[in-house]
């Protein structure tokens, strides 16, 4: 407008003259009206000019304002040479959450936090952008509700032609998601880190130029120096190393073809055995050493134990391997896209899809590391449960809702069977949606797009079952046997088509064993899907009013009249379910909780027969039993013994008869079923 107004004024200053000149010779030049008559047609052209150039000015400033207004992702508005807000737009309302008619003379600095106010950032900013024309920076920025959010902005100085301060213009970006998915980065490194530190190996990480970039604490044991000894130094120069021997080829190898190598030998440097592992990584190598010298020095005396260690050392090494590569996977996304993102700028759509790679990666190593910190508590017997009257109907709907977006964007169908009046346990509710988030997770996990995952709830005698089926990949039969084991996966090369520690089956047997339940799986094989089934035992009041309903063969009472049982169970549950159960029959019973426990009992009380549990600490059932045959009693070494057990399987039945039961029963106990085996047995010994 300003160049417009110049000219404007030129033009009118040059038809003045001409006019006048024109005036001052018309006598003398009588032609001189018809030039007047055409310099006044071109100055009315020239002045059409001009206006139309003004309305095109006009129109397109307020293009430029609707488009400023209309921006929604942007904050931008304008302030006056003191820092006094003059414009607002839509983003700005938006983002900080002032209406421009209350923003509008307020102070810009009403965006800053009070530690920014404090050490008088807003005034430095705006002398920034005085001095060298604009100001950036990211920080944390307060909106009119008190809440904080995260952003980049650029302040820049508005001048006239003159170089005359006219006032400032400001841009904010809220990048609060990327700085949450920063922390949450730091976060997981932080605990990477501890599990690092935590671990009875020795970790190094070396750069392609063989220098130390991190130890952990076992390393700085193991190697006798800190890390400040260590870290930038070549490993060479800390401990010179003959090029012939293992350690000195064998990372050498591991760098040079980047594959993973491992040795056992003697280290002069130290004078120790040691088992190295060499895994290559980006730009480097990291490696695995354990001090294996007592167990070298005493491989020939103890050879069977050597043994066992040696494969406890591969199951510990296909796990590190494992989880090595799922810890390193998820990085790789979140460091990568958070270097794009601090070093250029994206459009909206990949700036979002950059932040939701991050986030769901770090999601994924936060499981990861809840996993691993489940499975540390299990092994050390820290697990422990927050016990209450539970309905599970909740706890599975809310276990669904957890993983309908993972069915949704497989389009796997996700069906539920729940009978609200199935009956209630007694349980853990975060616990059991963990068991059942777990087998929803690993059913989505192996079923192919557009298959079918159902779980189901009803009651089947003493117990709750949950079912969760699918129509996915299945298991093979050699492998069904240990699917449950921990760091057992059917594929664990580094080919495998799924991800995962082999972790979450194993959680679910330990957390349904510490609800009293069992857990096992079914599968007619590959490609025929797989079954998993949950039974947890009913509160004592619902079992004891639903034996007490159910239609049994003959008085309840004289069913097992005057015969003295003893019950041994590690498992409080099932012994006060055992009891009353087989005390509503007109039974005697005596419950224990021990092997040891047991056979006191036994030479005591004398019962006409025994009922065991298989699985218990210390001393299982087989050592109670081939202990109370071995007796000198003869009626106590001679009583009748039923094996009540988990273990389902057929090698199972067979170990228990061998052992000396007469009679397996596998849990769950059918209440007539257990009745009948006592009466028979009784009737047996007394026939005899």
């Amino acid at each position: 407008m300003k160049a417009v107004d110049k000219f404007a004024q030129k033009l009118e200053a040059l038809h003045n003259r001409v006019t006048e000149l024109l005036q001052s010779t018309r006598d003398s030049l009588p032609e001189q009206e018809q030039l007047t008559g055409a310099f006044d047609e071109l100055y009315s052209a020239l002045k059409e000019i001009e206006v139309a150039e003004q309305q095109l000015c006009q129109q397109n400033n307020e293009r430029f304002r609707l488009l400023v207004e209309d921006v929604k992702d942007y904050a931008i508005f304008t302030l006056d040479p003191n820092g006094y807000v003059n414009s607002w737009n839509l983003g700005a309302e938006r983002i900080l959450g002032y209406q421009e008619a209350e923003i509008i003379g307020q102070s810009g600095s009403c965006i800053f936090t009070s530690e920014d106010l404090q050490r008088g950032e807003d005034k430095k900013e705006l002398s920034k952008a005085v001095a060298e024309g604009r100001a950036e920076d990211e920080r944390w920025h307060v909106r009119k509700d008190g809440t904080r959010f995260w952003a980049s902005g650029v302040l820049t100085s508005l001048r006239d032609e003159a170089g005359n301060l006219l006032g400032f213009s400001k841009i904010l970006r809220d990048f609060t998601e990327r700085k949450q998915a920063e922390e949450a980065l730091q976060e997981v490194n932080r605990q990477v880190t501890n599990i690092l530190e935590s671990i009875t190996d020795a970790f190094i990480s070396i750069d392609s130029e063989w220098r130390y970039q991190y130890v952990n604490l076992r390393a700085e044991q193991l190697f006798q120096k800190t890390r400040e000894e260590l870290i930038g130094r070549s490993m060479w120069e800390v401990f010179p190393t003959n090029p012939d021997s293992q350690y000195y080829k064998c990372a050498h190898k591991a760098l040079a073809e980047q594959v993973t190598v491992e040795y056992e030998d003697f280290y002069p440097p130290l004078n120790i055995w040691l088992a190295v592992r060499f895994y290559p990584c980006n730009n480097g190598l990291t490696a695995y050493l354990q001090d294996i010298t007592v167990r070298k020095r005493a491989e020939e005396a103890l050879r069977q134990q050597a043994e066992e260690l040696s494969r406890a050392n591969r199951m510990k090494d296909e796990f590190l391997a494992t989880l090595s590569h799922e810890l390193r996977s998820p990085l790789n996304a979140i460091l990568g896209w958070a270097h794009l993102l601090g070093s250029r700028d994206f459009d909206a759509v990949t700036s979002a899809r950059a932040i939701e790679t991050i986030e769901r990666n770090a999601k994924s190593q936060l499981q990861l590391i809840e996993d691993l910190l489940d499975v540390s508590r299990i092994i050390r017997g820290q697990l422990s449960l927050n016990v209450r009257p539970l309905n599970l109907v909740p706890v599975i709907e809310s276990a669904l809702d957890a993983v309908r977006p993972a069915a949704d964007a497989k389009a796997i169908q996700l069906q539920a069977v729940l009978d609200p009046m199935a009956g209630q346990i007694s349980g853990d509710a975060d616990r059991l949606q963990q068991v059942i988030w777990n087998l929803l997770t690993n059913a989505i996990k192996f079923t192919p797009k557009g298959g079918r995952v159902q779980i189901c709830l009803k009651r089947t005698n003493t117990h709750l079952e949950i079912t969760v089926s699918d129509t996915g990949q299945g298991i093979a039969a050699d492998f069904l046997p240990h699917v449950f084991d921990r760091f057992r996966q059917a594929d664990s090369s580094i080919t495998r088509t799924y991800s995962g520690l082999g972790l979450g089956l194993a959680i679910v047997r330990h957390l349904a064993e510490l609800h009293g339940g069992t857990v096992h799986a079914e599968s007619q094989g590959e490609g025929q899907g797989a079954t998993f089934i949950v039974q947890l035992p009913l509160l004592e009041e619902v079992r004891n009013e639903q034996v007490k309903s159910e239609d049994l063969e003959g008085p309840l009472p004289l069913l097992l009249d005057g015969l003295r049982l003893l019950v041994v169970d590690d498992n409080a549950d099932a012994r006060d379910l055992y009891q009353s159960l087989l005390e509503e029959y007109g039974a005697e019973v005596t419950a224990v909780a021990s092997a040891r426990e047991g056979i006191a009992a036994l030479e005591r009380l004398q019962p006409d027969v025994l009922v065991s549990d298989i699985g218990m600490p210390n001393e299982d059932g087989y050592t109670l039993i081939r202990q109370v045959r071995a007796l000198k009693s003869e009626r106590a070494s001679q009583v009748p013994a039923v094996a009540l057990t988990a273990y389902a399987r057929e090698e199972d039945q067979q170990a228990a008869l061998l052992a000396g039961f007469q009679k397996y029963l596998a849990k769950p106990v059918e209440p007539t079923e257990l009745v009948e085996a006592i009466v028979n047995l009784a009737r047996r010994t007394a026939n005899d």
